[in-house]
Parts: C-alpha cells; structure tokens; sequence
C-alpha cells in the first residue's frame, strides 16, 4: 500500500472535516526558508493526516457498504519532535466501508502550534499566520489514486539558527499514485514563501509503508 493511499483511507476514517469559510491570507515576511525547508514543511502537512485517528459515529439502520459522507470534525494532531497541529474541517462525497474505495472532496484547516520540523541541518518551529487551507478532490479505486487540490494561507516560522519570518501559500497540486505498481507522479504550482513551488511534493506518491 502506498504511503499516500495509507494517508487517504487514515483521512477518511477519521470522516474528515468541517467547512472553513473564505481563502486565509498569507504574508511573506522576514528571513527566507531554504527549499529543503520548505519541502519539511509541506511533508510535515501531509503527515499530520497518518496522526489523525477519530472513527465516524454509526449511522442508524441496515448496514451499507457506500455511505454518503457529510462530516465535520476537529482534532490536534501531534508532531514528531514537539508541538501540534490544530485541524479542522469537513469531507462530502462516498465511501465503501468494505473496500474503502472513495470519492471525496474535503476542506481541511490546518493551524501549526510550535510545531517542530526537522531537516538536515536545523529544526524549524511553525505557527500559524493564520492558518493553512488545504482544499483537495480525490479518488481511491482499485488501482491508483487521483488527488487535486490547493494549499492556501500562511505559516510563521523561527528556526534554531535564528532565522525567522512567515510565510504565504499559494500553492496548486495533481497527484497520481499507481497502487499496483508501487510508484506515482505529481505536479505542483504556484507560490510558496514568495517563490516557485515546483519541485517541491506535496505528498509522498510511491514509498511503501510498513
């Protein structure tokens, strides 16, 4: 299974998350983040999904295997060194509960609290200025996964060398992710702390999980 596959199906178990209301603005500020800096960043977005672990409630009647999903929640979501994300949002669309096969589109809000990321050469604290907006489409069938979405908003960020500043979002992404043949394609665009996005993976598409 792939790592973002295991991300997605961990995502829909927790029903996803509530509508957030208009795009957040960011602001480019301060001492710039490295490129490096900037990926630790996103894949530390994208891991807060494989900490998220609340269960739907059960829904009344007979038992169905594609459910209509309309939910909304919100959580906090650990960081592997220290610090939290404060997530929120909502998700519409179907899922199988048997196959977990779905069809969904989501809002995510994603808040840092002293979240703490790591690269090769230094560690890097974020909070929100305000927020990220993650919006994203996917589907999940039996061969591969199909994601679009957008990552709006900002971060402010102090790093242990003593860099500091914020940071905007405008950022647009497509994944693809072959789950038989264990590999994935993406492509981003757009802007991130006032430069090119591309380059950069918004989620991992072809690493095996254990």
């Amino acid at each position: 299974m792939s790592k973002l596959r295991s991300t997605l199906v961990l995502a829909v178990s927790v029903c996803l998350l509530s509508a957030c209301a208009d795009d957040p603005l960011g602001v480019n500020s301060g001492d710039p983040l490295t490129p490096e800096e900037m990926q630790a960043v996103f894949s530390a977005i994208s891991e807060t999904f494989s900490t998220l672990s609340f269960a739907p409630a059960a829904a009344g009647g007979p038992a169905r295997a594609v459910i209509s999903v309309n939910e909304s929640f919100s959580a906090t979501a650990p960081c592997d060194i220290g610090g939290s994300f404060a997530a929120a949002g909502s998700a519409n669309g179907t899922v199988d509960d048997e196959t977990f096969l779905l069809d969904l589109s989501f809002q995510l809000r994603l808040t840092p609290n002293g979240c703490i990321v790591a690269t090769e050469t230094n560690t890097v604290t974020l909070n929100g200025a305000p927020y990220v907006q993650l919006s994203m489409d996917f589907e999940l069938n039996e061969t591969q996964i199909v994601a679009v979405g957008t990552q709006t908003g900002g971060i402010a960020f102090t790093s242990s060398d003593g860099r500091s500043g914020s940071c905007a979002f405008e950022v647009s992404f497509s994944v693809t992710a072959d789950l038989e043949g264990q590999s994935g394609s993406s492509s981003v665009s757009g802007t991130v702390c006032g430069v090119s996005a591309t380059g950069l993976q918004v989620f991992d598409v072809g690493s095996p999980v254990t």
